[in-house]
Order: structure tokens, then sequence, then C-alpha cells
């Protein structure tokens, strides 16, 4: 038996690790801040260091990596990498990820064995854990700092519990570089550090001084002492004088005095009067106003009862800037997906049961399982906290041997391993609903956004920034490279408040636009269709308290009025995006798209669309994605009938979505209609003529006259594309390659 539960923490590992390697794709676009992060992992991979000075990321000015974020993990990955070379740096970075924050689950297993002595009880909490949604849905497709964060806290707050109540220095001291390691890496864990230094205070002050001693929190103070004065990202932020270190330097003093003088109350207003002067002296220094988003969104949430006021003037920019996404309350839905059943089960059991537990430990575990179900409930993206405490919770549960919640559990743990196996399946059925409760704005979807960055790559000088939404810009950065003038990283007040600066502008006159557009030396605009139309409480309208309309904002000429611009010109259309800029002299690519005529929506100049014709329209368009994505993944399963039958009910209503001719054409072709394949790629290539992963597909079954004339119309639309040269010349005959060449003056080198 003992050779089996050492079994145990292997299975649940490689259990939770396949859950996310199922779920996790092997080709994705890191989304918002993620995409910032991933590229500075990839400057520690490439160059083994990141810039003293980031110019592309605030332009013009720029601002230091080390102000900005914590860049531990990565640091981690990019530089193993560099030594390893395993791979592709994404497949590197997805598998360094998926089994790094594996570690928990084997945590999860040594604090469960620590707690309960009884096998079966291990074995159950430690498979529940492993399988449970808030352990793995938002590491999947995500590259997020507590992946590698969380880790290092739950190994932080098990030392904590080992050294409950014991006089051992050394676990302390652990238990401190622990939590040491998650500051380094996580912006939240000094949050979570906070929470354990007031447990601590409030154990050092109702207990007597034999239960904790100085010399103790000494010890586990060190390590976050040094790191905070040591750790760049630490120290220009003034941690070692943050709130919690003031509350821990206060507890050390508070504790000596007791020691000394052995008179409670004395020793407790002499705390108070150093912790008011410590208090007084972070506040000049400006720590809490770097934090003050997440302070004051969790204020104006208990304020309001968790209800976001209608009327955003009711709300600090702070608040407004960050309540919605993973900072959303978690609704119905979220909730049953996430933690289930398993929260009012717990409570239920444990308040109702006669038979009471008894263990020195239950305290502080309840202690922080309430703290987890306020946290969770306050800030959604805190489950992955929550259940791992839960879970331990059932430990004590099970301890009292009763077989029907062993049987509820393990069934309850069996329905989360299909969930687990079927993730992706169940997030695109229910996307609306997750897309609804957490209130998700994916703007960066699909073929149309590759085509526009294609574009800002080929036909925009590398050094010209781009003004665009927050999380555009950053996946934008990511992946061409282009400067960006605001970015999603909000840990700095500077930063939030050039947020709002340069999003109001977009509900202001072309000339204000235009003014700010030369004081920060860019002339290019990646507009999205949600600036005009998104009038829900996650939207850039309720950000800048512009609900009301008002026709002399840019965004509304943007979107249906582009000719009556002065200085913007449009550059590229496509489904959702608009590029314009003021330089007038670029190549122009405009396809047509409903979001942009104003005669679908029957309005003239000073009007506001209909909300009912911009839902129609909005709900259209993600029925069609929906058809499109179905069909892309039926192509996948080489099922070529079900991909036509999308893409036909497509076509009863649009020529064109995305790339649906060209998979159509795609579809024929593999089932060797040549005739037709050859039809639709040329159709779709002389309309499309900058896409050449199609041309390249396409080539395989074009002739005659239809080969001549799309390698006429790419090579026009793509004259300085070397690339495209090499492969006309090596797939047309000699004379059909001189007719094309025919067409240019010049051939690119």
């Amino acid at each position: 038996m003992k050779k089996v539960i050492f079994l145990i923490p292997i299975f649940a590992f490689f259990l939770n690790a396949l859950v996310k390697f199922i779920n996790f794709p092997t080709q994705t676009e890191f989304y918002s801040d993620a995409a910032l992060r991933f590229r500075y992992a990839k400057m520690f991979a490439e160059e083994g260091r990141l810039p003293d000075l980031d110019k592309k990321i605030m332009h013009p000015e720029g601002i230091s990596p080390w102000r900005l974020i914590h860049p531990t993990m990565d640091a981690i990955i990019g530089l193993s990498y560099r030594i390893l070379r395993w791979g592709n740096f994404f497949s590197y970075t997805r598998t360094f990820i998926i089994l790094f924050s594996s570690l928990s689950v084997v945590i999860f297993y040594f604090f469960s064995r620590y707690l309960f002595k009884r096998n079966l009880t291990v074995a159950v909490t430690s498979f529940l854990y492993a399988v449970g949604p808030a352990g793995y849905w938002r590491v999947i497709g995500n590259y997020l700092r507590e992946e590698i964060a969380l880790p290092f806290l739950f190994l932080g707050y098990f030392l904590l519990f080992k050294a409950y109540g014991t006089k051992n220095r050394w676990i302390w001291l652990l238990a401190g570089v622990s939590f040491c390691f998650s500051l380094t890496i996580w912006h939240m864990a000094q949050f979570f550090f906070g929470l354990v230094i007031i447990f601590l205070t409030g154990y050092g002050m109702l207990h007597s001084k034999s239960k904790i001693e100085w010399h103790n929190i000494l010890f586990f103070s060190i390590p976050s002492f040094l790191i905070s004065v040591i750790w760049p990202p630490l120290f220009l932020k003034h941690f070692f004088i943050s709130p919690q270190m003031l509350l821990l330097y206060g507890l050390i003093f508070y504790l000596i005095l007791l020691e000394r003088f052995g008179r409670r109350w004395r020793c407790l207003i002499v705390y108070l009067v150093f912790l008011g002067f410590g208090v007084a002296i972070s506040k000049v220094v400006g720590y809490t106003r770097e934090y003050g988003h997440v302070f004051m969104t969790i204020l104006y949430k208990i304020y309001y009862l968790l209800q976001k006021p209608s009327d955003p003037t009711l709300l600090v920019e702070d608040a407004r800037l960050i309540w919605m996404g993973p900072f959303a309350t978690p609704g119905l839905f979220s909730f049953l997906f996430t933690v289930g059943l398993y929260l009012p089960l717990f409570f239920i059991y444990y308040f109702f049961n006669k038979q009471k537990t008894k263990h020195h430990l239950l305290f502080p575990l309840l202690f922080w399982i309430i703290i987890g179900t306020a946290l969770y409930i306050l800030i959604a993206r805190l489950d992955v906290f929550l259940f791992f405490f839960l879970m331990l919770g059932f430990g004590f549960l099970l301890n009292r041997r009763s077989k029907w919640l062993i049987l509820i559990l393990v069934l309850l743990g069996i329905f989360d391993m299909v969930k687990g196996f079927t993730f992706n399946m169940c997030y695109r059925r229910f996307f609306s609903q997750f897309q609804r409760e957490w209130g998700l704005r994916i703007e960066a979807y699909g073929n149309e956004w590759h085509r526009i960055l294609d574009y800002i790559d080929k036909d925009i000088p590398d050094d010209e920034a781009i003004l665009t939404d927050i999380d555009i810009g950053a996946m934008m950065l990511e992946r061409v490279d282009h400067p960006i003038l605001i970015q999603p990283i909000y840990e700095n007040s500077e930063v939030r408040k050039r947020v709002m600066t340069f999003i109001d502008a977009f509900y202001e006159s072309e000339d204000s636009l235009l003014s700010l557009a030369r004081k920060y030396n860019f002339k290019h605009i990646l507009y999205h269709r949600r600036f005009l139309f998104d009038h829900s409480l996650n939207s850039n309208r309720y950000l800048t308290c512009n609900t009301e309309f008002n026709p002399r904002w840019v965004c509304y000429r943007f979107q249906f009025f582009p000719e009556s611009l002065n200085y913007f010109h449009r550059i590229v259309q496509t489904t959702s995006f608009a590029l314009y800029s003021l330089d007038s002299t670029l190549i122009r690519i405009i396809k047509y798209t409903p979001f942009f005529d104003r005669n679908y929506y029957n309005i003239k100049f000073g009007q506001e669309p209909e909300t009912k014709l911009i839902e129609e329209n909005e709900n259209r368009y993600l029925w069609f994605m929906h058809l499109y994505n179905d069909a892309v993944r039926a192509i996948s399963r080489k099922d070529y009938y079900k991909a036509l039958n999308r893409l036909e009910i497509i076509h009863r209503h649009l020529h064109q979505f995305e790339r649906s001719p060209a998979i159509e054409a795609f579809c024929y072709q593999s089932l060797n209609d040549t005739a037709r394949a050859s039809l639709l790629y040329t159709k779709y290539l002389l309309e499309n003529p900058e896409d050449l992963e199609v041309a390249y597909i396409a080539f395989r079954v074009l002739k005659g006259n239809n080969r001549i004339r799309v390698a006429k119309a790419i090579y026009n639309a793509n004259p300085k594309d070397s690339v495209l040269y090499h492969l006309l010349r090596s797939v047309l005959r000699p004379e059909e390659f001189k007719t094309v060449m025919n067409r240019s003056t010049s051939s690119p080198k």
C-alpha cells in the first residue's frame, strides 16, 4: 500500500498535465498583456536580456520593462530555452507552462498527506484537485504569471502550515523564501502575502507569546525584505515600505515589546502608532497609487454589492479600467463550471454535520477557505486560490469516513474529468455565456486580423507607431514589432492615465486627435468597430464616460463617414477593422462589410445607428463565425461535405466571410473537382490578390488563362515580394512568366 500511495502524486500530476496538453493549442496568439510578456520572453531567448528602455511599448518616450512588469517568468522560460534550444520557442513555452503549473498538484498531495493520515482521503482530494477546472482553465491557451507563481505560493502556504505552532525557525525561513519567489513573479502575490501577514498578526495578538515568537517572524520576513531591496520591480515600487511589509515590521516590533514588557494593550497602542507613521510614509512614496486600480475596484464592488453601475461616472477611472474580464464577478454559469457544487456542498456538510472534526489546523484552513470564497466572489480569476484550499477542506470531512460524501465527490470528480478532456468543445459550445459573464472583448481574430498585420508589416515602415485599442496593440506589437502608444499592463499609475487619454481621443473631434498625433509623433490608427458600436458596461464608451452619442466623435466618422475627414485617410478595411493614416500615398485595400455601410443602418450624418440593428448585425456575424470555424474543423477531419454545407449557408447571405470562397475551393480540390476549385480560386484571388497563402495552394490547380490572370493580379498587389517572384518563376511556364512580368517595370532583387 505504501508503494501505491506514492504513485498518487505522479498520477495526479500527469492527469492534470494531460488535460492541459489536450486542450492547449499547438499554435496560438496570446491575448492582451500575455502577448507583451511573451514578447519579453522571446527577447530573453534571443538576446539574453531586456532593453533598459523599451521605446516600442509606449511610443515615443518608451518605458523601462523593469518598471512595468516582473519579468522573472519571462527570464526563466527565455533563458532556459536559450540554453536547451528544444523545438520552436512556442512549443517549448507551451510545454514549460503546462508542466510547471502542474507542480501545484504535487504540492497539494504533500499538503494533503501532511494534514490527513488516511490514504483514501489523500487519494480522493488529490484526484479532485487534479481534474477540477479551476486548476487549469486559465492555463489553457494563456501565458500568465500565475502559472509559474502559484506553485511557489502554495508551497509557501504548505510550509507555513507546517510551521504553525512550532519553533522551528528554518521552516519559517523556507516559507518566507517560497513566498519571496512568488513575489518576484506575480504582482497579485503581494496581496496574498499581505493576507498572510494579516493572519499572522491576528494570530500573534490573539494567542499567548509561547505560540509564536518574534524570532520566527523575523526569519520569515528576511527573504521578503531582501528581495524588496534587491529586485528592481519591487524596489522601484517601494515594496519595502508597502502596507504589507509595514505590517510585518510592526508584528515583529509588537512581539518583541510583548516578550520584554508583557503588557498587551500598551504594546498594541505602540504598534498602532508605529503602523500609522508607516502607512503615512507608504502613501507619500506612492506604493498604494501604483496598485490603486485593484484596491479601488474591490472597494467599489463592495460598495455597489458586486453590481456594476450603469452610470460610469459613479466609478473612478481606476475601477472602470479593470472591472471586466478576469476581474469580473463570477456569474452563475461560470461558478457552476469552475467551482460547481463543491463550495455549497462543503459548507452544508460542515455546518450541518453533528460529528465535528477536531484538529489544530482546521481553524486556519477554514480561514483561508472563507477568504478564498470572498476573493472569488469579488474577482473571478481567483477561483484557483479558493479551489486549492476547498479541496483540502474536503479532506477533513472525508476523515469522518462518510461513504455518501466519498461517492458524491468521486462522481463530481469523474464529471470534472470528462469536462477536462472535452474542455475546448465545452468552451466553444458555451462561449456566449462565458463572454457575457466575464465581459470578454475578443477583437483580434481570424483571417482579417492576419491580413491587417500582413499589410502593416509590409507597407508601414518599422519605426512608425500605430494607435489602436489596448489589447489589440499588445498583440500587434508582439506579431509585427511596430511601436504602440498604449498597452494593457496597468501596474503603473502613469500608464493608466495615458490609456485614458488616448482612448478618450476617439470620442473627440478629428482636430483633437490630430493634435495628439503631432504631440506623440504617430500617423496611423487601427480602428475597430467596437469603439462606436459597443454600448456595454465593458466598452470603451463606458470606460471614458461617453455613453451619450455625439456626431462630432472622430470614431463616428471612422465608422461611417470617412469622406468627411480632413486629415486621416482610410487605407485598409476588413470586416471589423479599418486602418487610417495621415499618409495618403499608402496602397489601399478596401473590402465591403455591412459594419461600415451607413446605408445598411439607414442613417445620415448626425444620426446614431439603432441599437437593434447593431445587435442583429453582431449576432449574424457571430453566427457566421461559428459556421466558418465549424467548416475549418470539418476540413481538419477531412469531412469536406460538412464543410461545404456550412459554407453554403454563409454564402446564401454573404459573398465572402473571411476566406470562405478559398476554403470552399480547397474542399472541391480535395474532392478532385479541380474545375470548380479553379473557378473559385480564380474569383477569390482576383478580389483578394494580397492573400499569398491561398495563392501558393491555388497554383496547384489553376491552368491556362486563369493562371496568368491570377499571377498578374497577385504580382501587381505584391510587386516587392521576392519570394512571390521566385514562386511565379517556378510554377509558370517561361512564356507565361514573361507575360506576367511585362506588367511590371522592374522585378524584385
